[in-house]
Order: C-alpha cells, then structure tokens, then sequence
C-alpha cells in the first residue's frame, strides 16, 4: 500500500497563520522555511512538512517517526534514518503531494499542465518521448506527462540531477538504477495537473487523502 497525502492551497497565509503552523514544527524545519525569500515557497514548503507530519501519525507502521529525526542525504532527499519507512514530497503552484510507504524506494512530481516552450527542452528527453508527447491531441499535458514520470523515477534513485535526463527512457514499463527496479504510475489526483510515482512496487495499491490547511 502507498499513501498519498495532498492538499490544494485556497488562498495565501497571512503572518498568524504562518506562526500558527511554525508552532507545530521543529526549530530547525522552522529555520529553513524561513530562509525561502518568496512567500508562496515558504507556504509551499511548510504544507509539505505538514502533509508528511499528518502521514506520520496517521499510519501505522510499527515505529515511532517524527519530524525531529528527518535527515537528508548528500543528493538533499529526506529520509528517516533507520526506517523501513520511504517517503517524498513535491509540489507544483497550487498542489502540494506526499506520498508514503514500506515498498521501498519512491519518488513523487507533480506540475500543472501549463503552455511551454517545447523546443525549450529538445535534450531532455529520447525519441520515444518525443513521439508521444507530439501525438498527444495536447502536447502541453503529453509534456507534462513525460516530464513528471522522469522526475519520479529521478527523485526515486535518490541522486538528484547526476542522472543525465536524456539517458531516462520513461517510455520503458521499468526502469532500473543502483540495482532496484521501479515502476512509474499515474495518479489522478485534478485534471490541470499530471502526477507520476515511481516506486519498487510493480503494481501498487495508492490511498489518497486530501488535507485543508
């Protein structure tokens, strides 16, 4: 089973609601947060520490986990040391994810289906990418599609950008890296955005909640 916790922004906080949420998370989580010069970073980042607090004391998974013993590794993916538990967060305007689990690795990226600039990221992806982006009725989504199933795999491997994006063929059922086979899957969490996780189940069950802050 693979948990995903989500949330929607509705409006943007005002400095109560900030310290209001700050109260609830450790100084140094606090400290980072704070650094983002950009408002809408600042909130996006703490509804991403809030979703995975949430996660935290509703599953059960035979330990205790708090956001006291969040660790990163030198690629900056967060972690639990010790933990059989595997988790990431991603956000994309609007739409904060989290998404949980014992399978194993996993890495979650969602975007907003948005017009870009195609010609912008011809390097980016393989031939076969490019044909499905190009034959889907909406390039922009068919993009979005591609885009956020490498970003999954990417943030699955725990290496962050070492992994050359041109070399990813996401059109592959499976892709493996570091000896461990992950499995990408769609989750339709709104229509204006596209959601992938890529994890080592093959085929993984998803319970999904969504919060309001």
């Amino acid at each position: 089973m693979i948990h995903l916790f989500f949330t929607r922004i509705q409006s943007e906080w005002t400095d109560v609601v900030f310290d209001a949420y700050f109260n609830e998370l450790p100084t140094r989580i606090v400290d980072s947060i704070k650094k983002k010069r950009i408002k809408k970073d600042r909130q996006l980042s703490m509804i991403g520490k809030l979703l995975l607090k949430r996660m935290l004391g509703t599953l059960t998974i035979g330990e205790t986990l708090n956001l006291d013993n969040l660790s990163y590794s030198s690629f900056g993916k967060p972690y639990f040391p010790g933990s059989a538990l595997k988790f990431n967060i991603a956000h994309s305007h609007n739409m904060v994810v989290c998404v949980a689990g014992l399978q194993g690795e996993m890495g979650i990226d969602i975007e907003l289906i948005r017009p870009v600039h195609l010609d912008d990221f011809t390097d980016y992806f393989v031939a076969e990418e490019w044909d499905r982006i190009y034959n889907n009725p909406n390039k922009h989504e068919g993009f979005f599609e591609a885009w956020t199933r490498k970003e999954a795999f990417i943030k699955a491997t725990g290496t962050g950008m070492s992994i050359p994006l041109e070399s990813i063929n996401t059109v592959q059922p499976a892709l493996t890296h570091d000896n461990k086979t992950f499995f990408i899957s769609e989750v339709n969490i709104a229509r204006d955005y596209k959601c992938h996780v890529a994890s080592e189940a093959v085929v993984p069950t998803f319970t999904l909640k969504q919060y309001i802050f």
